[in-house]
């Protein structure tokens, strides 16, 4: 079936499915009331129990009462109904939100409810095969799953904390020894580490040490210490030190945890840096959890607009063998999307001081022909804003909306908002792979045009060099694997915030001469198969040109 037909008919299953119970899943940070675990700089889970949190004081006594209110009248429960409920109740938002879910026919949620090692609902997925529901999971953006996984089932473990706690417990206290014994075992890595051990320009030590096998005395003292952390906390002799030795034992356990995944997909990385030790348990390969965590469904559908190559992520994502792969074709009319390569210009680190003006130029070229909202995105803040100060001073009379380090939500939100329907030039410049690059809808004039500086490839780090040695070893692709299809997955989604609707029109502009090379031609979709190249602003200009004049003809 055609990509348009299988949307009429998930629009026929969506209004049917109005009758259906559906409950939306939110964390418990911010369905949280209890404004005393919300000042606790440990986090609110130490709270969660009938005597520290009012909302869980008598939960069953007046739960029972809350579900019946739930279900009179309405069948949806998104996060402000489920908020409403409890506050009505006087009961906990979260807890009533999971036990609504029990009772849905559809529950929409994060990964983290199914994959995550540590808060899947064991509710659902745990005991008898008799007593368990028959389960599909439906995984939306599943470019993202991969990556996900991986950071929730690696772990990571320093030894900063873990003095500093130790230095701060009286010499009496039995759980010094516990905390000091660990400590002595992960300042004692240094040795595994001395064939790579060498000196910076500042004269610290730095070293690595990688393995493919577990560390297993590690885990035997971090076993012993979490154990001795958690009992002391149950007995109530933490002290003024108890939301650190709770944040210490969630650590431990955390490692503990990754450490039963262990296996010939993992891989142990120690990092000495001065007196700080770091011992990382990273999971390379998350097909095998992802296979085990969809063995809990009946059936699993996994989607996205940027599963390309099918290979790869048919590899990655589990599945097996039995797993199949269909390719849609996209349900937008050619005629209105115009795809553009400049392949003159290298983005590569080193070339690029050299590309600034450059890049500025071909930003004016592609705007040039229609006024509108457009974004720009790069590889990184610092090529950004050196791109950015140039062009502001060559163009001050364009508006531009800026993406800044660390936005908060709010400010996010501002700087959508600024991509008005109106015929005004604005520019928003944003860095690849951030906020703004996927997950954003800008229908319409919101968003008419975007320019893609480079190839998105993640920057150069030991664990990626790790992966790409990884797969080297088992698929011989490991380059591609580790950088080429993340990047390219990258340029794709920021790509698609283009085209959103069946009558959306616009450009984009893919600045690399990489682009010209056969592999990153093969990732390209294929609506992608009009692609035309531009070898400088010039050309760029006409071609943009040609594209606007023509859809207005046929307006």
């Amino acid at each position: 079936s055609t990509r348009r037909e299988a949307y009429r008919a998930a629009e026929q299953l969506f209004r049917a499915g109005a009758r259906l119970r559906t409950v939306v899943l939110t964390s418990r940070e911010q369905l949280c009331r209890n404004e005393e675990a919300k000042k606790d700089p440990a986090g609110i889970s130490g709270h969660c129990n009938p005597v520290d949190c009012p909302f869980a004081q008598g939960f069953f006594d007046r739960a029972e009462e809350a579900v019946r209110l739930a279900f009179d009248g309405q069948n949806g429960f998104p996060r402000t109904t489920v908020l409403q409920l409890a506050q009505k109740m006087r009961i906990c938002p979260y807890e009533l939100q999971l036990m609504l879910a029990e009772l849905c026919d559809v529950v929409i949620c994060d990964y983290n409810y199914v994959f995550d090692p540590h808060v899947y609902l064991r509710r659902f997925f745990d005991g008898d095969a008799e007593d368990l529901g028959r389960y599909a999971f439906l995984i939306d953006e599943a470019h993202n799953l991969g990556d996900r996984a991986c950071a929730m089932y690696s772990a990571t473990l320093e030894n900063e904390e873990l003095v500093r706690v130790w230095r701060l417990l009286p010499e009496e206290d039995p759980l010094r020894k516990s905390l000091e014994g660990l400590a002595v075992e992960m300042h004692g890595l240094r040795r595994l580490c001395r064939d790579n051990l060498f000196k910076d320009e500042r004269g610290l030590e730095r070293g690595y040490y990688l393995s493919k096998a577990p560390m297993e005395q590690l885990s035997k003292q971090v076993n012993r210490v979490r154990g001795a952390i958690e009992r002391a906390l149950y007995l109530g002799q933490g002290g003024d030190l108890a939301p650190r030795l709770d944040c210490l034992a969630t650590a431990l356990r955390h490692y503990e945890t990754v450490a039963e995944y262990y296996d010939s997909s993992f891989l142990t990385f120690v990092e000495v840096e001065g007196e700080k030790r770091t011992v990382r348990q990273i999971c390379l390969d998350p097909s095998r959890v992802l296979d085990a965590c969809l063995s809990r469904a009946h059936a699993s559908v996994l989607f996205s607009a940027t599963l390309t190559p099918q290979d790869y992520f048919a590899d990655i994502l589990g599945g097996g063998k039995g797993a199949v792969r269909i390719s849609l074709p996209s349900p937008f009319k050619r005629e209105n999307f115009c795809p553009v390569a400049v392949t003159s210009v290298s983005t590569r680190f080193e070339d690029r001081e050299k590309s600034y003006k450059r890049i500025c130029s071909l930003i004016a070229a592609t705007v040039s022909a229609k006024a509108g909202n457009y974004m720009v995105y790069f590889p990184s803040y610092r090529y950004m804003e050196e791109v950015l100060r140039r062009f502001a001073e060559r163009y001050p009379k364009v508006e531009t909306v800026v993406q800044s380090r660390g936005m908060s939500q709010s400010e996010k939100e501002h700087f959508l908002e600024a991509f008005r329907e109106d015929d005004k030039l604005r520019i928003g410049f944003c860095v690849l792979g951030g906020s703004f690059s996927e997950g954003v809808d800008l229908p319409g004039r919101r968003l008419i045009g975007t320019v893609i500086v480079g190839t998105g490839m993640p920057g150069i780090s030991n664990e990626r060099n790790i992966l790409k040695e990884y797969y080297d070893t088992t698929r011989e692709r490991g380059f591609d694997y580790a950088y080429v299809y993340p990047g390219m997955n990258r340029v794709l989604q920021a790509a698609g915030r283009v085209i959103r609707r069946e009558d959306d029109r616009g450009v984009v502009v893919l600045i690399d001469d990489r682009y010209g090379d056969s592999l990153r031609a093969s990732l390209l979709p294929d609506h992608w198969s009009h692609l035309q190249y531009a070898g400088n602003p010039s050309e760029l200009a006409e071609i943009v040109t040609d594209f606007w004049q023509n859809t207005e003809k046929n307006e």
